[in-house]
């Protein structure tokens, strides 16, 4: 069994992804980086699934490389040596968002919004 079907597997169908289109997407950050590779972009969203898929890409011997907010222009959660991008599920950003501090998530939500007016960098526009 490959990869992207031991992933599916894992997490379901709806929840991995290979598709050019969408490795483009999470393959760089709104800054003037240069895309890099990837090769999975993968949400679990259990204790079990994340254990699951650590172990999978342990044994492939595949990096993961956990998505960010989509707020940094630096590269600094982009996947310098490919394979899976790890996507943080919306709820728990959504979480994340509602028990940040009120100024900060403000100054977060207004810097995106100037740099991504069409909401297009950070798929799922969780904030909104």
């Amino acid at each position: 069994m490959g990869i992207y079907s031991s992933l599916i597997n894992i997490v379901g169908k709806d929840w991995v992804s290979n598709s050019q289109e969408e490795l483009f997407i999470y393959s760089r950050d709104p800054g003037a980086q240069h895309p890099r590779k990837v090769d999975y972009v993968v949400m679990p969203k259990t204790v079990d699934e994340v254990q699951k898929v650590v172990v999978l890409a342990n044994k492939e011997k595949i990096p993961i490389t956990p998505l960010g907010g989509g707020f940094t222009l630096s590269a600094l959660v982009v996947p310098n040596k490919g394979g899976i991008v790890w996507k943080g599920e919306v709820g728990a950003q959504k979480l994340a968002m509602e028990r940040m501090d009120p100024n900060t998530a403000g100054l977060i939500k207004k810097v995106k919004g100037l740099l991504d007016p069409n909401g297009i960098m950070n798929p799922g526009n969780w904030e909104k």
